[in-house]
């Protein structure tokens, strides 16, 4: 079984959003430590197994209109490889 959630060997992406792996706390693994360098240049990260993370430079409201966004982006995706 991989070990992707933990330690993946190569980059993923949807679009422009990144997928990272990050385990529940605070080690070298931890999402507290493999989420923040993709939120750097991302509007949003997503961690594998957990979901999706968004950043606003303003407010909540920018996070939030980012989380939506992202959101109905993958839906395309998702819907396009099953030839909606």
């Amino acid at each position: 079984r991989t070990q992707c959630h933990r330690l993946c060997p190569e980059q993923r992406f949807i679009r422009d959003i990144p997928v990272v792996p990050g385990e529940v706390g605070t080690g070298r693994y931890g999402i507290c430590t493999t989420m923040p360098p993709a939120l750097k240049s991302a509007r949003g990260a997503i961690v594998y197994g957990h979901g999706l993370f968004t950043t606003g430079t303003d407010d909540f409201n920018e996070a939030f209109s980012n989380l939506i966004s992202i959101e109905l982006m993958c839906i395309e995706e998702y819907l396009g490889l099953l030839d909606y």
